[in-house]
Order: C-alpha cells, then sequence, then structure tokens
C-alpha cells in the first residue's frame, strides 16, 4: 500500500462582502454598543471629577504655576482630556480607557518626589485614582459586553474602518492662536487707549462755557421726594354753597348800603354851601 499523500490545509474562504444597506446595518449595531459604553465611561469619570480627593487631576496641569513639568512629562494627561476623548469616540474598550487612567498615575510617580510630603500625598492620590477606577469598572462592567466591543474593534480594525468617524463635528475646535498674535503691540494698545480717552473727553466736555457757568436752583425737599407734599382736601357741600351765595347778597346789600348814604352826605353838604353862599351874599349888600 502507498501512503497516502498529505495535502495541505486549505486557507478559509474570504468572507463575503457586505452590501452597503447591511454594512450599514452593522455599523449601527456597533455605533448602539459603543454608545452604551461611552455612557459608562463618562458616568464613572464623572464620579471621580466629584471626588475631592481627586480634585487635583480634573484639569491640566498650568504651567505658570510648574514651569518645567511639560518638560518632565512628555505624555500629559487629566481627567478633563479623557473626558474630550470619550465624546471624540477615542475609546472603543475599557482597556483603553484604563491605559489612560494609568498614564495619568505614572506621571504622577515620575515628577512628585517622594521625599517630601506633598509629594506623597500626591502619589498617594494618584495611586487611590487608579484603584477606584479598576475597582469601579471591575464591579459595575459586564465581561461579556467587554469583549463584545473588543470584536467590534477588531472588526473595524479589518475593514479599515475609524472609530472617529462617527464622533460629532461640533467637537473638533480650531487650534488656539499664539498670544503673540492676539496681543497687540504696548504702542498700539497705548494709542488706542489714548483715542479712546479723548473721545470720551470731548464727549463729556460741555458745549458753552456759558453753560457750565449756569448755577443750577437749589430744589426744595418736597420736589425732590424727601419730603411729601401735604394735599388740601375741600369738602364742600350743599349748605356751604347756600351759606357762601347769602354771604355774597348781604355783601352787596351792603355796598348798595353805603352806596346810598354816600349820596345822602353830598346832598346835605351841597345844601349847606349854598345856604352859606346865600348869607355871604345877603351880609355883602346889606
Amino acid at each position: 500500500l502507498q501512503a497516502l499523500e498529505v495535502l495541505p490545509v486549505a486557507s478559509p474562504p474570504e468572507p463575503r462582502k457586505l452590501t452597503e444597506e447591511e454594512m450599514k446595518r452593522l455599523e449601527e449595531q456597533e455605533e448602539n454598543t459603543l454608545r452604551e459604553l461611552r455612557i459608562f465611561l463618562r458616568n464613572v469619570t464623572h464620579r471621580l471629577c466629584i471626588d475631592k480627593r481627586f480634585r487635583i487631576f480634573t484639569k491640566p496641569v498650568d504651567p505658570e504655576e510648574v514651569p518645567d513639568y511639560y518638560a518632565v512629562i512628555k505624555q500629559p494627561m487629566d481627567l478633563s482630556n479623557v473626558m474630550k476623548k470619550i465624546d471624540l469616540h477615542t475609546y472603543c474598550t475599557a482597556k483603553d480607557y484604563l491605559k489612560d487612567i494609568d498614564l495619568m498615575c505614572s506621571n504622577a510617580l515620575e515628577y512628585n518626589p517622594d521625599t517630601d510630603p506633598a509629594g506623597r500625598s500626591l502619589r498617594h492620590r494618584a495611586c487611590t485614582l487608579k484603584d477606584t477606577a479598576y475597582a469601579i469598572l471591575k464591579e459595575e462592567l459586564d465581561e461579556e459586553f467587554e469583549k463584545f466591543c473588543e470584536e467590534i474593534q477588531e472588526s473595524r480594525k479589518k475593514r479599515g474602518c475609524c472609530s472617529s468617524k462617527f464622533a460629532p463635528s461640533y467637537c473638533h475646535v480650531l487650534p488656539k492662536q499664539n498670544s503673540s498674535e492676539c496681543r497687540l503691540p504696548e504702542s498700539d494698545h497705548l494709542n488706542k487707549n489714548s483715542e479712546n480717552h479723548t473721545m470720551s473727553v470731548v464727549s463729556s466736555t460741555p458745549v458753552s462755557a456759558s453753560s457750565s457757568r449756569k448755577r443750577h436752583r437749589r430744589r426744595s425737599q418736597w420736589s425732590c421726594g424727601t419730603i411729601a407734599k401735604k394735599k388740601k382736601y375741600s369738602h364742600s357741600t350743599k349748605d356751604d354753597k347756600v351759606e357762601t351765595e347769602g354771604d355774597r347778597g348781604e355783601h352787596d346789600s351792603s355796598m348798595e348800603l353805603t352806596e346810598g348814604e354816600i349820596n345822602e352826605d353830598s346832598v346835605i353838604e351841597n345844601e349847606s354851601d349854598s345856604a352859606l353862599q346865600d348869607n355871604f351874599v345877603h351880609n355883602s349888600t346889606s
């Protein structure tokens, strides 16, 4: 009997190329799964940010406060940057998320020495942050869900699909301008300030000198509102009206009486004058 020839194992057939509808449906399923992962990672990051122990890791290191930090640390990382990467769909698995948590911890251990109390406190907080993040993911993240996310990541690599393709466009912003470009030269700044100052002076100066010399009248206290002006109330009734009309009649009659008396007095004076003239004429003839 002749030995049978051993044939090489045939390569598996290439997977069938998906149609556009099938590809779209697959991408939607993958995106729904990764959306749940992002929601979970945001929740974890938010819980770390509100913890007072990890407040120092919530924002980047200020180079003005620590000038040599970026010379020592080449890959800085903080929780605000982690949240930004979540929004940009950078993390496809929880392992990628934990890599940045490890980077934060290693940066803190590398820069802060353990010789002084402040450095030891920061190193302790960094290790606590790492342990807290690992404990939350271990307790609350399902292992099957993590495997499913890893399969999606491998499938996208084979297809040449990038996860940032599905990221919202509003997350991408323009790069920051240099401070030298934003700042104006000191001469221009001073010129602008002087122009603004002259404009304000011109607008505040009076139109004529006479108006500036004009003396203002002193206002009374009640016109300024400090003292309330008393209101005069007139209570008029029908009886008052009748009385006033009667008073007016008496006044008119008294006026008529006085005029009559004056006429009588004038008549008497005229008669006395004529009698005196007659006596004077009689005496002169005699």
